[in-house]
């Protein structure tokens, strides 16, 4: 893992990067706009992975206040190419992202498809714990774990 760098979304000129790696790689489609409006309302949640120059994982996040002024992080993308993965990289981008969000946030919420066992793996180590089955979430029929994780914000 030591030629993985690993460094904030820079801006407009990586969204198509950024676009194509999530495209490529996660089985629920968005479209170019989705991506432009998380960069763009919460471009410090966006943090990438390289390895010798190339893309190969990003994770994409969201904070928004809720009405008792509390702030609730969301984490929208999580994805690192197959051939990385099973390196730490996701890991990586996860608690990064996640140490961020506990400076202002209060919960921080994430959403997975039920069989996608690596990803519960992953979340359920970093203290996230199931909250919510959500049936037919995905495009696709799939359904879907809400994961949550709470800050004590003593």
């Amino acid at each position: 893992m030591s030629d993985i760098t690993y460094r904030a979304y820079k801006g407009e000129e990586e969204v198509q990067e950024v676009f194509k790696l999530i495209d490529d790689e996660l089985s629920e489609p968005y479209g170019l706009f989705t991506y432009r409006y998380f960069m763009a309302v919460c471009p410090q949640h966006c943090l990438l992975a390289h390895c010798n120059g190339q893309l190969v994982g990003a994770i994409i996040g969201r904070e928004t206040k809720k009405d008792d002024g509390r702030v609730k992080g969301y984490i929208a993308m999580l994805v690192v190419l197959k051939e990385h993965r099973k390196k730490g990289i996701g890991k990586k981008l996860a608690v990064d992202l996640i140490e961020e969000m506990k400076k202002t946030c209060t919960e921080v919420v994430i959403e997975t498809e039920v069989d996608n066992f690596p990803a519960l793996r992953l979340y359920e180590s970093l203290g996230f714990v199931r909250t919510k089955r959500l049936f037919r979430y995905y495009l696709n029929g799939n359904e879907a774990y809400r994961l949550k994780i709470w800050f004590n914000r003593e």
